[in-house]
This record gives C-alpha cells, sequence and structure tokens, in this order.
C-alpha cells in the first residue's frame, strides 16, 4: 500500500543514471534530507535500524517529487529515553 502512495526507491533511481552513481549535487540533497527524517525520527525516540536505498522513496506527486521519505520500519527500536538528553 505505501508502494502505491509514494514514487519509486532509490535503488532502482539510481539504474537508469551513469554507471548507477547519482551526481554529487543528488547526493548532497539525500544527504541533508535524509539526516533531517532521521533526526525526526530520533527526537520521537525511534531508531530505523534498516537504512539503505531500498527503503529510501522519493513522492510520487509532482509536489513531493524532491523529498525524501522512510519506509520499513520493521527493524525498528525505541531509544531509551532515559539517556538521551532533551
Amino acid at each position: 500500500m505505501v508502494m502505491q502512495l509514494l514514487g519509486t526507491n532509490l535503488k532502482e533511481l539510481r539504474q537508469p543514471f551513469s554507471r548507477g552513481k547519482f551526481s554529487i549535487e543528488t547526493i548532497i540533497i539525500i544527504g541533508l534530507q535524509l539526516v533531517n527524517r532521521l533526526k525526526s525520527i530520533h527526537s520521537v525516540g525511534y531508531a530505523h535500524r534498516d537504512l539503505k536505498p531500498a527503503n529510501i522513496v522519493i513522492g510520487k506527486s509532482e509536489a513531493e517529487a524532491n523529498f525524501i521519505h522512510l519506509i520499513d520500519f520493521g527493524l525498528s527500536k525505541e531509544l531509551c529515553t532515559d539517556v538521551i538528553a532533551p
């Protein structure tokens, strides 16, 4: 169901590019958005623990085509909130 609402994952997206590699600009944009998504997940007390290109997807509509989304939280784990400083 999620794959119908969201676009293609990074594993499939990098195949058509030259030798399966993104440009440095694309890598920077993906990296910055990914850090922000992980920061949001950590701020609510969870760790994803299954970060790979197949679990990183882009938005499907034109308005969301430049946004990164994380999927597959099956291996995620609640962080120990006693140790995390506010």
